[in-house]
């Protein structure tokens, strides 16, 4: 990916200031710094340091990591829904979104995943957002720069509709209900659209959520907040009901604009059989 810097460009900023909102793959101060400091970022053709001064006609070029996946153990990924622009996966329990691990499903976009004919195709597919490794269920990745960017948008406005089920610990209360609490002092919203009581020997529920914000771990404190942990959380609710088939919780839908295409659109996936089978009991 390279960037050229304007004929005009006169302000003369360090290259870590420059660089911030110029590439769709460094879109935080910290992703700058570590592709510096790896020297993933050259500047007419030399690797780039921190306090480089940009001048005016720079070339700017980020050199993209390449995920080895020659060596991938196989894996069962559902792909949803595809297309040129962005795709919607099914990530299984116990997978890493991303990170520095060679087994996480950002690894395995290249090979689950046909490549884009866009102009501004990415060199691999990346994630738009993020599940917590014991959490099953849809995921958004991006094929291009451009739907990346709006991708991003619009999951910060919330305009990103995001269904999840969970089964919790305790009969909760019946009906719809908000739950506003901050997480790490930042506002946080989860919609309750529903609650099932179930037929366990120990008293669940089965709660089917939307989240109007996509803070790290939000469904897992807030259900701890309302007293209805989520079964099998080894983190929220250690001491509390655990079936033995890991955290209970799943995304289950997900509705947006395209944001190329115009269109309304929709994915679902059936409610795992790890969730489900508590319904038929």
């Amino acid at each position: 990916m390279t960037h050229q810097v304007p004929h005009n460009y006169k302000e003369g900023e360090r290259l870590r200031h420059y660089l911030l909102g110029k590439l769709p793959q460094l879109l935080t101060n910290s992703a700058i710094k570590k592709a510096i400091a790896a020297g993933r970022i050259l500047v007419n053709s030399q690797i780039g340091t921190t306090g480089y001064i940009v001048q005016a006609d720079d070339s700017i070029q980020y050199l993209i990591p390449q995920p080895q996946v020659h060596d991938l153990p196989a894996i069962d990924i559902a792909v949803l829904y595809e297309d040129e622009h962005l795709a919607i996966l099914c990530k299984p329990a116990g997978l890493v979104a991303s990170g520095n691990q060679k087994r996480t499903l950002a690894n395995y976009l290249p090979v689950v995943l046909q490549s884009s004919a866009q102009h501004d195709a990415l060199p691999v597919p990346l994630l738009v957002h993020r599940l917590d490794r014991a959490t099953t269920g849809l995921i958004i990745a991006a094929k291009t720069y451009s739907c990346r960017i709006s991708l991003g948008h619009m999951l910060s406005e919330g305009s990103v509709q995001k269904l999840y089920a969970a089964v919790v610990q305790g009969y909760a209360p019946v009906g719809e209900r908000s739950i506003a609490v901050p997480i790490d002092s930042q506002q946080a919203t989860t919609v309750i659209k529903k609650v099932q009581h179930l037929a366990t020997i120990d008293p669940t529920s089965l709660i089917t959520m939307h989240l109007l914000t996509g803070r790290t771990h939000q469904i897992r404190k807030h259900m701890l907040h309302i007293g209805h942990p989520i079964v099998g959380d080894q983190l929220y609710n250690k001491a509390g009901l655990s079936f033995g088939s890991g955290l209970l919780l799943a995304a289950m839908e997900v509705r947006l604009l395209h944001p190329v295409q115009g269109n309304i659109l929709e994915v679902t996936t059936p409610l795992p059989q790890k969730l489900a089978k508590y319904l038929q009991r």
